[in-house]
């Protein structure tokens, strides 16, 4: 029986953050280390933890930037090589893209389209330092400190091209030398027989290469243990089973135990047994087999993935070929925050309607707002262009950012500033459900007061809104926020019902990828009246076009690209992107070609 109320934490693919487990001593030698300028290899064969060692490396070392305020401040960059990286423009532009987005994070934005657009052209040149370079000076001027990235260099063994990879060890024996970055290098060989010998010197510059290896039986005894921490039953003699099944190696064992709860519900020794009589092992082994001997070319996908991106491809082929012209003003819900489903888009211009009200009412009360959804469906761009589009100042604070709440009395004093700003005014409070410190729910709660029976009309309110993501629904965010100290009552000082930010469809995230095709063409005094619909299911579909910041990059260099006279967008101005990447798609999906080559949408 599957428990379908608890988080399963095993995932071989992805492990959760929860179930990092030992390493101990590597993890604080490579923490300590390259924070402090110092370069790594790391190695170790398929499914062993490098890039989940690498993951709460990063993490760590971005915690630890955060409470220290170091300066310079190292900023993690992460890389994840790819059997494409056949030309070195392309991969310095991913590095430059990667190193953007880390920036912008740390300071709230994206650099200028000149930054991005200068950064992308020195890495298409093949110049890495010139390309790091230029947003590292945009965030020096933003930040008011310098910043050292560490690039984080993971799967180097797939870069096959062995000019490719002389070139960019070359480069970062440079800026290593110079002390513009370090890296942390990880791969499944040692460096020197991954490279050409006459690239050797950069090992030269790295404080050591470590070898990764299994988990030991204590770390293993961890690992199991994470499920009884989460309410599953854990019973005795699982994790001895669990390690003599798997000798410690951490795919193997989050395969079983992810499988081990799927299947049974719990772990014990006969769910184990049961795992392992259905060939588990042998299923293993071929697995990690092809991995380790896969041919150079795209990674292969799983036939889940492969089901699962002819479904999205028909399905933007059918939102594209049922549509001649398009009107973005016609669902708009907020400022620039558009949905293109009609009856989404009703319900939250309501929600809208709702927060105005409360900013501008003369009458006292619980003027508070839950907003809830899925990580990444933008539910802080609904927020911040709700108050925008009806001139009302907002404030945020990040509660996942300990630089922006580090202890109980700073955020009791930004609370306590919002309180005495004339209204009317929004204070949003991001992630609010991700620190479980005593005093996070008190010291919100002490600042919502109910005024009742103000007669005389103020300014306007003092509104908090409250954003969310934990649990599948409403009812079970507000169970986790119940267990911290004045949880309960937090909740009664939140105006009912919640705002419930659906997850995003192709439809929506075309109205994204026009919006930004008409803010470049207008920063750029251009007008663009069609776009090729074959251009759109391409960005739609790549997956840099998943993530709002790629679908901006792709736009701003495919604008760049457009003539003095031309008003209509084509596929082939987004030809440029990754290696031979526009015949690759149309190979991959000759059907959306088919249905929508040489046809164009019209914009209104």
């Amino acid at each position: 029986m599957t428990t379908k109320h608890r988080c399963n934490p095993f995932d071989p693919a992805q492990p959760h953050k929860e179930t990092f487990v030992g390493r101990d001593r590597l993890l604080k030698e490579l923490v300590h280390s390259l924070r402090d300028g110092k370069s790594y290899a790391l190695t170790g064969p398929p499914g062993i933890g490098k890039t989940t060692l690498l993951r709460e490396v990063e993490r760590r070392i971005t915690e630890d930037t955060e409470r220290r305020k170091m300066s310079p401040m190292p900023v993690p960059v992460h890389v994840e090589c790819s059997r494409q990286d056949e030309r070195v423009g392309p991969l310095f532009a991913r590095i430059a893209t990667a190193l953007i987005e880390c920036l912008a994070g740390q300071c709230g934005r994206l650099p200028p389209p000149t930054v991005q657009k200068d950064a992308q052209s020195a890495a298409e040149e093949e110049k890495l330092a010139k390309a790091l370079d230029i947003p590292i000076g945009w965030a020096l001027k933003e930040l008011r400190h310098s910043v050292r990235p560490i690039l984080v260099l993971d799967a180097l063994q797939r870069i096959t091209n062995e000019q490719v990879l002389k070139i960019l060890l070359g480069e970062l024996n440079n800026l290593t030398d110079r002390k513009t970055v370090n890296v942390l290098l990880a791969g499944r060989r040692p460096l020197s027989p991954c490279g050409p010998e006459s690239v050797s010197y950069l090992k030269m510059l790295l404080s050591g290469q470590r070898d990764l290896g299994p988990l030991n039986e204590p770390e293993t005894g961890a690992l199991v243990a994470v499920a009884g921490q989460l309410g599953w039953h854990v019973g005795d003699g699982s994790a001895q089973l669990a390690f003599q099944f798997t000798s410690g190696h951490p795919y193997r064992l989050q395969y079983y135990l992810h499988a081990s709860l799927e299947q049974y519900g719990e772990i014990t020794p006969k769910s184990l047994l049961g795992i392992r009589g259905r060939k588990t092992d042998e299923h293993l082994d071929k697995l990690l087999a092809e991995t380790a001997d896969a041919p150079s070319g795209p990674d292969p996908a799983s036939p889940e993935e492969v089901g699962s991106g002819q479904k999205r491809a028909a399905e933007v082929t059918r939102l594209l070929s049922g549509m001649d012209s398009i009107s973005i003003d016609d669902y708009i819900v907020a400022g620039n925050y558009t949905r293109f489903d009609p009856r989404v888009a009703g319900t939250l211009r309501k929600h809208v309607k709702r927060i105005k009200e409360a900013c501008n009412s003369g009458v006292g009360g619980y003027h508070n707002f839950l907003i809830w959804g899925s990580s990444g469906e933008g539910k802080t761009y609904f927020a911040t262009e709700t108050a925008n589009a009806a001139g009302i100042k907002w404030e945020k604070i990040n509660l996942a950012r300990s630089a922006d709440v580090p202890d109980e009395a700073t955020y009791r004093k930004r609370l306590a500033a919002v309180k005495a700003k004339a209204g009317p005014f929004l204070l949003i409070i991001d992630e609010c459900d991700k620190r479980t410190d005593p005093w996070v729910c008190t010291a919100l709660f002490d600042n919502l007061s109910f005024e009742p029976g103000r007669k005389a009309k103020p300014s306007g309110n003092k509104v908090f809104v409250l954003i969310g993501s934990t649990g599948d629904s409403v009812e079970s965010f507000w169970a986790g926020m119940r267990r911290l100290p004045a949880g309960k009552d937090l909740e009664t000082r939140i105006q009912p019902p919640a705002i419930i930010i659906p997850e995003t469809t192709p439809g929506d995230r075309l109205l994204v990828v026009l919006s930004q095709i008409r803010r470049y063409a207008k920063e750029r005094s251009l007008r663009v009246d069609r776009v090729e619909k074959l251009a759109l299911a391409y960005i739609l579909l790549s997956a840099k076009g998943s993530k709002p910041r790629g679908i901006e990059e792709m736009i701003m260099q495919a604008v760049g690209r457009l003539g003095g006279t031309d008003t209509e967008l084509h596929y082939s101005h987004l030809s440029d992107y990754g290696d031979d990447a526009g015949e690759a798609f149309v190979m991959e999906h000759v059907q959306v070609y088919d249905a929508l080559h040489g046809r164009s949408l019209r914009l209104k």
